[in-house]
């Protein structure tokens, strides 16, 4: 690993916003991959392709990986792709994918409830109160959003569960498997998915009828997407910011994707407001404390 601190920085922000953007996209692609398949189908498809994307690394970097780590790699795996995988897809059967996005912020505040619960981690004052403030400004989104939970609140419960494994995963990645690098533990992690994924899919595709069209191709290429940029690439990536930027940084990802779902909306005529910006200002002061202390 680079061992300029300047230059790790940079690479790891060009990292952190570019998963921003790819995960903050992931919702609505999801929505679009439900077009053609059900929940079930997508998540299973999703899975699939990211072992076939990681194939390549299976064959090469797996093969140096100690068998003691296999266990944590795909309890790491579970946690950070295949379980969320489903449970994004039945919540967005009945939630906005802005929604779920907004959702999805609460990552941070569970990796620090996963670290000191199960790993006894240490949060410092100032990344506590970073992670606080990029809260309040994921919740100033939520209430100029008027979500209403009273309806939702059963399928608002998947998406936490998800959120739980991935903040668990963080913790998972930064405290048992730091001596491996990101491609070692997305060759073990996303084939591993694809082997348990495989059944899954023959059974979820049984009497589907394939119609060739433009909506099944739409969905096919979200599905990929999903699988290849989406999971295995973003993946690495994500590996390797908690590896070089510690679990909080990793962790504040979540708290930018609701302004990728914004900016998505407003591409797609939505109106942006001054509350709208106030709650970006509020959330990138957060993670800028948050970036301060380490």
């Amino acid at each position: 690993m680079d061992s300029n601190p300047s230059r790790q920085q940079l690479i790891s922000w060009i990292i952190f916003i570019f998963l921003a953007l790819v995960w903050g996209s992931s919702f609505i692609l999801m929505k679009t991959g439900m077009q053609a398949f059900g929940s079930n189908q997508l998540a299973t498809l999703r899975l699939v392709f990211a072992g076939l994307a990681a194939l390549p690394l299976t064959l090469t970097v797996g093969r140096s990986i100690p068998r003691k780590d296999w266990g944590w790699i795909v309890v790491s795996g579970l946690l950070g792709s295949g379980i969320p995988a489903y449970l994004f897809c039945i919540a967005e059967t009945h939630l906005d994918s802005g929604v779920a996005g907004v959702l999805n912020a609460t990552t941070p505040v569970f990796t620090i409830i996963t670290g000191i619960l199960f790993f006894k981690s240490r949060i410092k004052a100032l990344q506590a109160l970073g992670v606080t403030i990029g809260f309040g400004g994921v919740l100033l989104l939520m209430m100029q959003k008027g979500l209403n939970f009273s309806t939702e609140l059963h399928y608002a419960g998947y998406i936490l569960v998800a959120t739980f494994c991935y903040g668990l995963n963080v913790n998972v990645i930064r405290h048992k498997l730091s001596h491996l690098s990101s491609l070692q533990i997305a060759s073990v992690s996303f084939f591993s998915l694809m082997v348990m994924a495989i059944p899954v899919l023959v059974y979820t595709f049984q009497g589907f009828t394939w119609q060739a069209g433009p909506v099944l191709t739409t969905s096919l290429l979200s599905a990929a997407a999903l699988g290849i940029m989406g999971t295995t690439l973003s993946s690495i990536l994500f590996y390797r910011l908690i590896k070089q930027s510690g679990p909080m940084l990793a962790s504040m990802v979540t708290y930018c994707i609701p302004i990728v779902a914004l900016a998505w909306g407003r591409l797609a005529g939505e109106s942006v407001g001054l509350i709208h910006l106030l709650a970006l200002s509020v959330i990138l002061f957060g993670v800028y404390l948050v970036n301060r202390q380490r």
